[in-house]
């Protein structure tokens, strides 16, 4: 029964992404209206920020559909972890073009917290590697 609540709440998280996203989707084509002629930096920064929410969005649902198959520990889903870790990093720091590192914009604050997501996501896949091999060895010992 838990395991319902969690996945609930996993989808509710997934949702409030996409909202999200779409959200700063809308920004990104005002602010391209307003700067047709150039792009500006706000302009990659806002899309690496968004692209990355979108990522995040795609990676937990990826995850919450194989959980819900009851299939955990997999290669499948380290690699999505990995994958998605290292693309979400890769943005955070391409949204680090348009604004400074120490800046207390809000676009800084978001990128910040965009490559710490990226980092936990290469963390998780790293520890999902570990267990899959645990659970390899488990599964070899008679």
């Amino acid at each position: 029964m838990k395991k319902k609540h969690l996945i609930y709440a996993c989808y509710a998280i997934s949702v409030i992404i996409a909202i999200f996203a779409s959200w700063n989707i809308v920004s990104l084509l005002s602010l391209l209206k307003e700067n047709a002629n150039e792009i500006t930096k706000e302009f990659i920064t806002l899309f690496s920020i968004t692209s990355g929410v979108i990522l995040i969005g795609f990676s937990m649902a990826s995850l919450i559909s194989n959980v819900r198959k009851g299939l955990v520990f997999i290669r499948r889903n380290q690699k999505i972890l990995l994958y998605y870790g290292i693309a979400i990093t890769v943005l955070s720091i391409i949204a680090y073009i348009g604004t400074p590192l120490y800046s207390e914009s809000l676009a800084s604050i978001a990128a910040n917290l965009l490559s710490i997501f990226g980092i936990f996501l290469l963390f998780f896949a790293i520890i999902f590697k570990i267990g899959i091999e645990m659970q390899e060895e488990q599964n070899l010992t008679i």
